[in-house]
């Protein structure tokens, strides 16, 4: 059998021909299906403004489930690590909602002791931090790639004060430290999901408790100035995507 597939043009670039793909059918949803990529084809669609290129992918249907015509959610396996650190996105995506001068101090506290870490261990310190902006020699990789400060409800934090641009900084997860307060930890992500990312380089270890986000219905207790109270991630850290 074959897979038609409509892959979006932002994402065709990382297609090759080779490549593992697993898929569902809403004939048997909890069935998962394997195929391989065979072709990428150079004729795009449009349709609404959304351009997709059609590729095809090969199928095994020794059971003869598959049928013409299924609609079918592909998955199309571009990258894969296995035995890593990995961390959830939705605690990179985490910022709490602080006062932009506390959420400074702790950026510049998290970007001072990771200097002094290369600087012991006989690296280059990399460019100071000013801002928000990305420490040199820490550029992200990955789908966890550059990442803008925004506050919370409103307002941005780290700006350059240059017609209110707003600098790009390096993946980063909040966790509470042993006596119980804020810590912002940089990253370095490689292969990535829809929900985890890979750990290449950080102030992290596998067991770490992460921040992913707040509760904030009325009757929640708060635990600081304009946080209410916080979910966090933690446990077996190794997987594979």
């Amino acid at each position: 059998m074959k897979v038609e597939c409509s892959v979006d043009e932002s994402d065709i670039g990382k297609v090759k021909e080779g490549q593992k793909v697993r898929f569902t059918v809403e004939a048997y949803p909890n069935e998962m299906f394997n195929g391989v990529v065979q072709q990428v084809r150079f004729s795009p669609e449009t349709v609404q403004n959304v351009v997709t290129y059609t590729t095809i992918v090969n199928v095994g249907n020794p059971e003869k489930k598959l049928l013409p015509g299924m609609t079918a959610t592909v998955s199309i396996i571009v990258g894969e690590a296995k035995n890593v650190l990995r961390v959830s996105n939705a605690a990179l995506r985490f910022t709490p909602n602080l006062p932009a001068e506390e959420l400074q101090a702790l950026m510049k506290e998290s970007v001072d002791r990771m200097m002094a870490q290369r600087q012991a261990e006989g690296g280059q310190p990399g460019a100071k931090v000013e801002g928000g902006a990305a420490p040199a020699g820490a550029r992200p990789q990955g789908q966890g790639g550059a990442m803008t400060f925004q506050r919370p409800g409103g307002g941005s934090g780290g700006g350059d004060g240059a017609g209110g641009r707003v600098r790009q900084q390096a993946p980063r997860v909040w966790l509470m430290d042993e006596s119980g307060k804020l810590k912002m930890a940089f990253l370095r992500t490689g292969v990535a999901d829809t929900t985890y990312s890979e750990i290449v380089r950080g102030e992290i270890k596998e067991g770490d408790v992460v921040i992913a986000g707040t509760l904030t219905a009325s009757t929640t207790s708060t635990s600081g100035p304009g946080m209410g109270q916080m979910m966090f991630m933690g446990g077996p850290a190794g997987g594979r995507r």
